[in-house]
């Protein structure tokens, strides 16, 4: 039988090991784009519907087939079907085919875009698609083509293709097609043309230089501002669990590894997780959350090109369950589960986890979030000229034991200052100060040790019965768990403005 610990190590395992192309056929087509698997620049037949690709210029790809296409033949080139089906349409600029080495859009505007570098020394500009229009498949002016209906491109990151830093679809928003485009691409069919002025926005000479780029080289990019990013506010957090409550938590009397790792391949488990740790939702329900800012601890300074997106969320296509992908992998770490993440935001670092307290952490989240019920403690109550830091870390020290007991019931818990600190949202020395106060007191009682693996020894604890804490009533406290100390915000919590 799986056991917990094992169990959560799986959590964060869905991706570990996905080739990036695989990724990026997620990524696309959660922007809805058609995406077709590539052999060098030309269709992988025996990976397409039937062996024709045009099948997928009406009924895109789902995302279960690409990413077990992709995922069984890592080695498949990523391509971009433009058009309606896609929304967009590429201009592909090769300055092999220059007219007398004289750059044709030397003198006209172009809108900052996504756009890529290409095997020739090129570029593929990304353009959105004006609404109620086709664009035919065209060479509009000598090395330029505008990749409309009927066409396809191949895209970062496949070999030779990468995306000019600061100008991926993940940083900036595809611009609107500039309408001298859309002449040049309609000439002599006045009926495409009709209408088009009111849909496609005309880029005069004296436009916004911070909104345009004027294509005097080719392979000269200027790197454009990010569009409005939202930063991760925190907010600070309480140790004990959420009041929300949700209709049929379900009441567990021993939860096995197996059971855990069901709860978190749970679209609307994850759903609600992600919500409670104040992540973003956007674009989920395609399979891929829109790209934000890296919220965990220490990552934040890591964003390349001045703070932009550097993490985001996938909703794994065979088990539904969600992960958190940092981009930039700082700590050697691409992959975190959900349980990882709240860990890590509590600790105020990212932390490598043993599978135990994973398990903790993720026990946590479905009782904090309503799914489960938590496992009945028995404690004493505290007095009423309590201290305030005592009474936060002894509620977290029942709600420590009301997780863990849904697996190993009734067995005494370690309770390091360390653990304590995070998982109660207080600094060490408070969760020294108020476990000492809880000890001398009663109402927290040390039943034995145990060794850990590193070799120190520590203590095991139980909430302390009526009689113990009768018996030390009398005693004078060696503690003063009110004193002042330096404020430390732990936060399990962050929201999106």
């Amino acid at each position: 039988m799986t056991s917990i610990a094992e169990s959560s190590t799986k959590l964060s395992s869905h991706f570990e090991g996905t080739a990036a192309i695989t990724l990026a056929v997620l990524d696309s087509l959660a922007r809805g784009w058609s995406i077709i698997p590539l052999q060098g620049k030309k269709p992988a037949k025996n990976h397409l519907p039937h062996g024709r690709w045009k099948l997928l210029q009406e009924k895109p790809l789902s995302f279960e087939t690409a990413y077990k296409t992709f995922r069984k033949d890592p080695t498949l080139g990523l391509g971009i079907i433009t058009g309606r089906v896609s929304g967009i349409v590429v201009l592909d600029i090769d300055p092999r085919r220059f007219e007398n080495d004289e750059n044709p859009l030397a003198g006209r505007y172009l809108p900052i875009t996504p756009t890529e570098r290409t095997p020739s020394g090129g570029e593929h500009r990304y353009f959105r698609l004006p609404e109620g229009m086709t664009l035919p498949k065209r060479e509009i002016l000598p090395g330029v083509e505008l990749i409309g209906e009927g066409g396809y491109v191949a895209t970062a990151p496949s070999p030779g293709y990468e995306w000019f830093e600061g100008l991926s679809p993940d940083e900036i928003d595809l611009a609107e097609l500039p309408e001298w485009v859309v002449e040049l691409a309609t000439a002599g069919d006045a009926s495409r043309r009709a209408g088009t002025t009111s849909a496609v926005r005309r880029y005069e000479s004296d436009a916004d230089s911070s909104k345009t780029t004027r294509v005097g080289q080719v392979n000269n990019i200027v790197t454009c501002p990010h569009g409005s990013q939202t930063d991760m506010v925190p907010e600070q957090g309480e140790c004990s669990a959420s009041s929300r409550k949700r209709a049929g938590a379900t009441p567990l009397q021993r939860l096995e590894g197996t059971e855990l790792l069901r709860w978190f391949d749970q679209r609307d488990v994850c759903m609600a997780v992600v919500e409670h740790l104040g992540l973003p939702t956007a674009g989920l329900e395609t399979g891929r959350g829109k790209a934000f800012k890296c919220v965990l601890p220490g990552h934040t300074d890591c964003t390349k090109s001045g703070g932009g997106p550097s993490a985001s969320l996938y909703v794994h296509p065979e088990t539904g369950g969600i992960l958190y992908r940092d981009w930039h992998a700082e700590n050697g770490k691409e992959w975190y589960s959900l349980p990882e993440v709240a860990a890590c935001l509590a600790y105020g670092k990212v932390i490598e986890l043993n599978g135990p307290e994973l398990a903790t952490w993720a026990l946590r989240l479905l009782v904090e979030t309503g799914f489960i019920s938590p496992a009945k403690v028995k404690a004493v109550d505290l007095p009423d000229d309590a201290p305030e830091t005592v009474r936060k870390v002894y509620s977290g020290f029942l709600l420590l034991l009301a997780c863990k007991w849904l697996h190993t019931p009734d067995v005494p818990s370690t309770f390091s200052w360390r653990f304590a600190a995070a998982w109660c949202g207080v600094d060490k020395d408070t969760a020294k100060r108020a476990m000492t106060w809880l000890l001398e007191k009663g109402y927290v009682r040390k039943v034995g040790e145990i060794t850990a693996s590193y070799g120190r020894k520590m203590g095991l604890f139980l909430p302390g019965t009526e009689a113990h804490v009768s018996s030390r009533a009398d005693k004078p406290s060696r503690t003063n768990a009110t004193k002042p100390t330096k404020a430390t915000t732990r936060t399990k919590k962050r929201n999106i403005s």
